[in-house]
């Protein structure tokens, strides 16, 4: 019955963590945020030998590393007691496993990150795709081997659902929240492509080469940009109700230096402006390596990131937050345009 009505939107998996943690060491804040603080430093740690494995430069290796854990959010997950840190140390885990080649490993991280945010699905959507088109190019046992971790790894999920007669449990916040049902958000589109850009702009500024030199792109984003004033940024409709005005950190950081008015949003539409090179680089770059049957661990990141947008939106609330899951993908996809390391499949592994 607890797991069935627990008052939360997410699933259980840190909820039960910090349950057992407490009744182990004691429920006072101090002793459940060294559980916060354990999980995080696991997820940097892995980050940082992921970054070592796959990232020909010691350097970037270290800067990629720090510049995960020095993001506003990331700190705040990292000291209190939030569940967000532990979706992300199982993406990233996955991602490890997924580099390292271990069926086994990828599907309990993909199934543990399900259960701790339901939208990790994103995750394994992608890994879906990218081991489906790597076994019609290879013919490789071990793809099938993979995609069957990853299929394996939803049905805990899937058993939720059943027990919760739908996407997540049967409470008061999911009458408020999904009332209305799931339903595709153009607003948190751009939400997320401003934040794409707000929350990478000191690793964006190296590749300015890279992303804003191509005339056709440019003028691509500028005519796309108008996506901007049908679906500016602003809180979704959830949000509305509960009576939450902004959509994060950033947007009051915003509001307190520009004022509650019309520079917020021409330095939103600014973000969204400058974030589609870079987005339309992942689009352009995706489709060029599926043509060429180029199935690497930059196809996979690529894959990643676009259905992070494509989910995403989906989600009942549009909050800056939910948004760092993606921020460890653009880093890693970021550095390997500079210094991937080239690995033979038994060094992998």
């Amino acid at each position: 019955e607890t797991i069935k009505h627990y008052e939360e939107m997410s699933t259980p998996l840190p909820f039960v963590a910090y349950a057992l943690w407490g009744q182990w060491f004691g429920f006072d804040l101090f002793h459940l945020r060294w559980l916060s603080i354990i999980v995080a430093f696991a997820c940097y740690l892995i980050f940082h030998r992921l970054l070592y494995i796959t990232i020909a430069n010691d350097r970037a290796v270290l800067l990629g590393a720090i510049f995960l854990v020095v993001q506003p959010y990331m700190i705040g997950f990292s000291i209190f007691v939030y569940t967000d840190m532990w979706a992300i140390l199982f993406v990233i885990l996955g991602l490890l496993a997924h580099v390292r080649q271990r069926p086994v490993l990828l599907g309990v991280a993909m199934a543990m990150a399900i259960l701790s945010r339901q939208y990790m699905v994103f995750f394994t959507i992608a890994a879906v795709l990218y081991y489906l088109l790597d076994y019609w190019r290879s013919r490789e046992f071990l793809s099938i081997k993979m995609l069957v971790a990853c299929v394996v790894a939803t049905l805990p999920y899937l058993a939720l659902v059943i027990l919760w007669g739908g996407p997540s449990p049967d409470n008061q916040l999911r009458q408020v929240y999904l009332g209305r049902g799931l339903y595709f958000q153009p607003i948190v589109v751009t939400l997320y492509l401003c934040l794409l850009l707000a929350y990478h702009l000191p690793l964006l500024v190296f590749y300015l080469k890279r992303f804003y030199t191509d005339v056709r792109v440019l003028v691509a984003s500028v005519i796309l940009s108008a996506w901007y004033f049908i679906f500016p940024v602003g809180p979704t409709q959830p949000s509305i109700d509960v009576g939450i005005p902004t959509v994060g950190l950033f947007n009051r950081f915003l509001r307190v230096t520009l004022g509650d008015g019309f520079l917020v949003q021409v330095a939103f539409y600014l973000c969204f402006l400058l974030a589609l090179p870079v987005f339309l680089f992942f689009v352009r770059d995706c489709y060029t390596r599926w043509r060429a049957r180029e199935f690497d661990l930059a196809f996979m990141m690529d894959l990643a990131i676009l259905s992070f947008f494509v989910v995403m939106p989906f989600s009942y609330l549009g909050w800056e937050k939910y948004f760092m899951p993606a921020v460890p993908l653009v880093i890693l996809r970021l550095l390997l345009l500079k210094y991937e390391r080239k690995m033979k499949p038994t060094v992998m592994r």
